[in-house]
């Protein structure tokens, strides 16, 4: 199949629409802000609404994905991007710049995006989390770069990127907590920007929460065990992501672990819908101010 991304309409811009189908950098920031129909086939269209650039909070535990006001709106968020870089974004000039480079780390984030909206749009939540984990590792093409671009120290930059040569296990991972706790990557949101996740609504609201609890204790910043909702700050959400995927999605027998088993987790599809947006939402942060360095 040939995937297809079809563009309902750009904020504000009045140029042919047609034209912006080849600049990946542009897709993804519409896609991920909620202004696009995708196809695999060119056939059957699904629409992609949501702005994941919006964090979600648990302001209320009513919704599993309730947007506060302090956060951005899908036009804000657009016009924070050209705004922060002189862009005009009724202008040519912005299009251009999206363009500019980096274009294969960004068709191929835009194909990992889609397919993992695809499969949300099928119900298979389970399937799709597979998709914002490959999303997350494929990050780490440009980590190292960007850590070095913005780091001001040399000697530690140096050490730093040494170690991820020569480090164990969870030397990506390490990295990134720096890229984002030590520099300025963050052009819109802090560390201290607050995940939340509410299994209120959920089948099994009480186990949901309980797996969270339990295999990312450290992590959480706060939890309510009568609303089943829990937050965790930004610079946690790395932590997060690996601990529900390894304890799941990497189960192995007779090392000790404490994983997470089908009697646990009891219905996969309803945990990881709620678990997924909280990790697509902070995946398009990440992924929005990547971009940002890129045209600055």
């Amino acid at each position: 199949m040939q995937e297809v991304i079809h563009v309902d309409h750009f904020y504000r811009l009045k140029n042919n629409i047609s034209s912006l189908e080849t600049k990946p950098q542009l897709l993804l920031i519409l896609l991920l802000t909620g202004h696009t129909r995708f196809s695999l086939d060119g056939v059957k269209f699904y629409k992609q609404y949501e702005n994941y650039a919006v964090i979600p909070t648990i302001s209320s535990p009513i919704n599993d994905f309730v947007v506060p006001i302090q956060t951005l709106s899908a036009s804000k968020t657009l016009d924070l991007l050209c705004i922060s870089y002189g862009l005009d974004i009724n202008h040519r000039h912005l299009v251009n710049r999206l363009n500019f480079k980096n274009i294969a780390f960004y068709s191929d984030l835009l194909l990992e995006f889609t397919h993992y909206f695809y499969m949300t749009n099928k119900g298979s939540h389970s399937s799709a989390f597979i998709f914002l984990y490959r999303i997350f590792e494929r990050f780490a093409y440009a980590i190292p770069l960007l850590y070095t671009k913005l780091a001001d120290q040399y000697f530690g930059t140096f050490n730093d990127l040494k170690n991820l040569l020569t480090g164990g296990a969870d030397k990506e991972l390490t990295l990134f907590k720096k890229l984002i706790t030590t520099t300025n990557f963050l052009e819109v949101y802090t560390t201290s920007t607050s995940f939340g996740i509410s299994f209120a609504n959920t089948s099994k609201s009480t186990k949901f929460f309980k797996i969270i609890e339990k295999h990312c204790p450290s992590n959480i910043e706060s939890k309510n065990p009568i609303d089943k909702t829990v937050s965790f700050k930004l610079e946690e959400m790395p932590n997060v992501l690996v601990n529900i995927r390894n304890r799941f999605f990497h189960y192995k027998f007779g090392e000790g672990q404490s994983n997470i088993t089908i009697k646990d987790i009891a219905n996969t599809d309803d945990f990881f819908k709620v678990f997924n947006k909280a990790i697509c939402s902070y995946l398009s942060v990440i992924k929005l101010n990547i971009c940002y360095k890129d045209i600055k």
